[in-house]
């Protein structure tokens, strides 16, 4: 399990932010929306599979916008 590291899940989070990927979690699972036309880049795609622990820990922290 990598370690959870918040720079560099801050920064995943604002390229996700610019690619039009929205995350966030719901009943302990996150959950990765994107524009179904312009599709995911499959590098960020799995940057968020690689990081979706430290994801979740720093999402479940946020407050609710």
């Amino acid at each position: 399990m990598p370690d959870f590291n918040l720079q560099q899940t801050i920064e995943l989070l604002e390229r996700a932010k610019g690619q039009g990927i929205q995350l966030s979690v719901s009943n302990g699972e996150l959950e990765v929306k994107f524009g179904k036309a312009k599709g995911i880049d499959q590098d960020i795609l799995n940057e968020l599979k690689s990081a979706k622990e430290g994801l979740i820990a720093f999402l479940k922290q946020r407050p609710k916008e």
